[in-house]
């Protein structure tokens, strides 16, 4: 939600009032014939599936992170929050034949589509443009933060749950 104050030179916002800023941009359209709460109600329950599923095999895992990036634009103080679907912290393997890595961050951002496994696997993170600038935000605020971070975009349909 977009929120200012001209006196003291604020300004507020979600990710999502960046993203939706501006003509769109792609090729392509995500419409579905069901009605919206249907499209909201089984993209939720996908979301909460994939966050359980991804606590279960990572104890690292956290979920629905909120991030909170700040930045001085023209004389005004912005601040820009959002919800990060999964991050995580990965660490350098730990068995004795593996190479040593660094530790970096890993930001999973969730969308559910309405395509099959077959029509999804002809798309490219390009497809997508708003989703993938989502993730790009993200990263770009861990980083100022002074992560390294790594960024995932998960696509799950909604036909047949194929991630």
């Amino acid at each position: 939600m977009l929120r200012f104050d001209d006196q003291e030179r604020t300004l507020s916002l979600g990710v999502h009032d960046l993203l939706d800023a501006g003509p769109r941009g792609g090729s392509l359209r995500l419409q579905v014939a069901w009605s919206s709460r249907m499209r909201m109600t089984a993209g939720q329950q996908a979301h909460t599936m994939w966050q359980s599923s991804r606590a279960e095999e990572d104890a690292n895992f956290a979920a629905e992170v909120q991030v909170r990036h700040r930045i001085l634009v023209g004389g005004w103080e912005v601040a820009i929050t959002g919800r990060i679907d999964g991050l995580t912290e990965i660490g350098p393997p730990v068995s004795e034949g593996d190479a040593g890595g660094e530790m970096y961050t890993l930001v999973e951002e969730v969308k559910t589509s309405p395509w099959d496994a077959l029509r999804l696997s002809d798309t490219t993170w390009v497809d997508f443009p708003a989703w993938s600038k989502q993730v790009q935000l993200y990263l770009h605020f861990l980083v100022a933060a002074g992560h390294q971070p790594h960024g995932e975009l998960v696509i799950i349909s909604l036909v047949d749950g194929t991630e």
